[in-house]
Parts: structure tokens; sequence; C-alpha cells
């Protein structure tokens, strides 16, 4: 129930489907209610539910519907912050790219008559690195403070690529902004020049906006797969399968493929393609999957990563993240330097740790040890769920 709930926002309901599932009542609602919020799928859940009163609890319809109108008030709100922050920056004579949930906000295209049924919490974009320090000024002047999660803000400035910023409203939501310099961690920033060179100019009424191109939204959304928790998300997974439905036929395939080698992310951005076609439906050219570079075992390794995991009720975030580092990098080595750089502060954050306390600062220094203890709890319990 959980997948028809993503493929309405992909494909449309699937009514006859979804009331042969109804039919047999064996539904877990409570699991199926867990699966829905980790997948950001609850509006969704209730368009394609609500058709079916007699065979949904009443108290189930009236919880999808509460979270469905929650959604919607909170997307129109986002939309107008999003519109006047983006119309301040661009009166100081900053670009400004939105990613991620932002840009499927303000680019109807992919989503169409769709757009109000995805969630989204806080809004991302994306400045020139010479622009940040106005852009930061732009936002406070709108009330808003940094968001630093008790890290130090040298930490974001240094070894990160975006810093968090929080405005309370006095309504019914608080309004979240990452400002963005940076794609991914410092080192792995290729991308940027081509992003700005290939922003598309959109008008809308009262001005225009810059969006970027079909294909590096692409790739913006596969490098967001490395982050903490994130990587099956069947949200992220829908608007990866709405941009091939919608662009396919135009799409620059061999930038992707360049582009993808020159960042050293072929196989995260394989990943977020197979992830759409298998679970949705949208073909991938086979000659773009035959020249992708990756092994035959690693594909084999993906979608059995994607099928074992993907609708697990209680997902264990640390051994997905550990599990992902080794599927979503091109080699071996790439992972493995990356956890044997890690910041203190991401070692904190994956072990729930203060991030500057001493006791942390000891176990840091011995991450390894924590490194293979995770690898190995996470080897006893794959083959205790397989047995």
């Amino acid at each position: 129930m959980t997948l028809l709930a993503a493929r309405a926002l992909v494909s449309g309901a699937d009514k006859e489907t979804t009331q042969e599932l109804l039919n047999r009542q064996s539904l877990d609602w409570g699991q199926f209610n867990r699966l829905i919020r980790y997948h950001e799928l609850s509006p969704s859940a209730y368009i394609i539910l609500k058709e079916f009163p007699a065979l949904v609890s009443q108290e189930e319809l009236r919880l999808l519907e509460q979270q469905f109108y929650c959604n919607l008030l909170r997307l129109s709100l986002l939309q107008q912050e999003l519109i006047e922050i983006m119309g301040n920056l661009q009166a100081r004579n900053i670009t400004v790219l939105p990613l991620k949930g932002a840009h499927f906000l303000l680019d109807p295209e992919p989503y169409g008559d769709k757009a109000y049924l995805r969630p989204m919490l806080d809004m991302d974009i994306l400045v020139k690195k010479g622009d940040y320090h106005e852009a930061q000024r732009i936002l406070e002047s709108r009330g808003y403070l940094k968001e630093l999660y008790d890290r130090k803000e040298e930490y974001w400035r240094s070894r990160s690529y975006h810093l968090a910023f929080r405005k309370k409203s006095g309504g019914r939501i608080n309004y979240m902004v990452e400002l963005h310099w940076g794609l991914d961690y410092p080192k792995n920033n290729h991308l940027l020049p081509q992003f700005w060179e290939r922003s598309i100019k959109r008008q809308r009424e009262g001005g225009c906006i810059y969006l970027c191109s079909p294909e590096d939204t692409l790739l913006s959304l596969a490098l967001h797969q490395r982050r903490f928790g994130k990587m099956l998300l069947l949200k992220n997974a829908c608007d990866v399968a709405l941009l091939l439905r919608r662009y396919k036929d135009a799409l620059d395939w061999d930038y992707l493929l360049r582009e993808a080698k020159e960042a050293r992310m072929l196989t995260v951005l394989y990943f977020v393609l197979f992830q759409a076609e298998f679970l949705f439906g949208p073909r991938i050219p086979d000659a773009f999957l035959k020249t992708s570079g990756v092994a035959g075992y690693k594909r084999k390794l993906i979608r059995d990563f994607i099928l074992e995991d993907t609708f697990s009720c209680r997902p264990d975030l640390k051994r997905l993240y550990l599990k992902a580092h080794f599927l979503l990098y091109d080699n071996f080595a790439q992972p493995l330097r990356v956890v044997l750089n890690i910041p203190q502060e991401q070692f904190a954050k994956f072990y729930g740790l203060s991030p500057y306390v001493f006791t942390t600062v000891i176990r840091y220094h011995f991450r390894w040890f924590y490194f293979i203890k995770s690898c190995v709890e996470i080897l006893h319990k794959t083959s205790i769920r397989r047995r």
C-alpha cells in the first residue's frame, strides 16, 4: 500500500489494486502509518484511500485528512516565503537556485497538478560562495537566526556546504532555510560551475527566477542520497521518476555521464535512476547503463538493498547509512576515506553523542574501533534477518 501511495504521485492512483488490497482486511495500519511517515507520503495516501470510506476506518481517514490539509497549508506558506526570499536576494543582484523540494515547489512541470501532494520541510537554496555573507544578512533581516544544532559555526563553514536558518512565524509553522554555497562536502564540488552556467531563466508573475536544468537537478538529487537516513526515501525516488517521465527524451545523457564521472558519483547516480525505474517504471536508456561503469555485482547489491530495506517498518538508520556508504560510492577507497576522515561532529551525530564533550573526543580518536564494531553488528543483524 505504501508503494501504491508513491506510485499515485508518479503515474496516478491505481484504484483497482488499492481496492483489492483493502478487501484482504489484513493491513497493519500501525505499520502502514509508520512507513508513510518515514517515506513522507501521507498526503498521497489520503488521496487514494479517501475513495474507499467503507474499507478504511474513520479514525485512519481523519488522521490522513488532517495531515493532508496541514501539508497543503504548509506548502502555501512556504511557497510565498520562498518567493519573497528569492526576490530579496535578486534585488541585491544575488542569483539563487532553489534545490530539492524548493525546486519542485517553484517548477510546476515535473509534478504538474500533483505538486500539492509532495511534502516539504525546509527550503534549500544555493548561492555563490562570494554572495553567502550578503545572503545571510538578508535572511537575518527577515527574522531568521542560525540553527547550529549544537555544533560550532566553524564546522558548518569549513567542513560542510550549507548552514541552516530558522524563523519562528508566530503562526502554525516555523520556517527553515538551508543556505547552500555547495552541493557536497568541500572536496566534491566539481559540479557547481556547470550548475550556474546551465541554469534556466523562468518568468513568473512579478518577475523571474532561475532554476537548475533537469540534468543538474538529477545530479543534486543523487548527491542528496548520501545523506544520513535519506537514501531509500520514496519521496525522493518519486522526484527522480517524475523528472525522467517529463524530460526523458530531452535529457542530455552524455552530459550526465561525463559530469558524474568527473564528480566521482557514477554509482549514486545509477542508484537513483535504477531505483526510479525499478519502482515506478520509466526506462533508463540501455546505452547509459552499459557505459555507467557500475559493476554487475554492485548492481545486484543495490537491487537487493532496495528490495530488502525500502519497506522496513522500523529502519535502522545507522545500519542503512553505513551499508549505503559502500554501495553509493564509485570504489571501496572513497567510502573508506570518508569513514577515516569523518569530522568529529558527523561521528557524534552517527552515534547519537554530544559533539564536543571529552568522552566523544576520546571515542572519536578510536573511531576505527567503532567502525569495525558497527560493521560486525550489521553483518550479524543481516545474517539473522536472512535466516
